[in-house]
């Protein structure tokens, strides 16, 4: 006489936080004690293979850019287990910039116009700025988190300005 043996169902969780960018994104995989082989983890198309040797596991992937991804795990299954794959989302978020350009300038001076976040971990702003004072405005570059107004008006006065800065991939537009 034969006779099957079936196998069980696996559990398998993930886990994961939202960052900001330039932080790595730190997913966690649980899986049942007794289950061996391998899982791999896959999030915007690259993949990871962990080997199964206990519990719990970490994978830290670092430069996602910001947006969503989607993480998947997929168990292959042993002779206990039948296979098993999983999923969830992270999101990556751009950070809120800092603008700073308080300043006391002579006549002809240039103004610095800094953009940054403390709490950055990437590296500086890039992009584009517009600059107004007296309804004209300039379009200046910005490169490492910096913008240089070489153009300002010409007499000794107390003048009031605008900066709008337009954004790029790690930090959101700000006025």
């Amino acid at each position: 006489k034969s006779f099957i043996v079936d196998k069980n169902n696996v559990t398998l969780n993930i886990t994961t936080c939202d960052v900001i960018v330039g932080q790595s994104v730190n997913i966690g995989v649980n899986i049942d004690d007794d289950a061996i082989g391998l899982v791999i983890v896959k999030i915007n198309n690259i993949e990871y293979s962990l080997n199964i040797t206990n519990k719990e596991y970490s994978l830290s992937v670092p430069d996602l850019g910001n947006g969503t991804s989607s993480i998947t795990a997929k168990y292959l299954g042993d002779d206990k287990y039948y296979g098993f794959e999983n999923s969830t989302n992270v999101s990556v978020v751009k950070l809120i910039p800092t603008i700073t350009a308080n300043a006391t300038l002579g006549v002809g001076d240039s103004l610095v116009i800094v953009i940054n976040n403390l709490t950055s971990v990437v590296g500086d702003a890039s992009g584009k700025l517009d600059f107004t004072i007296d309804s004209i405005t300039q379009c200046v570059g910005v490169v490492d988190g910096v913008a240089v107004i070489y153009d300002l008006p010409r007499l000794n006065n107390t003048y009031s300005a605008v900066v709008r800065y337009y954004g790029d991939n790690n930090y959101y537009n700000q006025t």
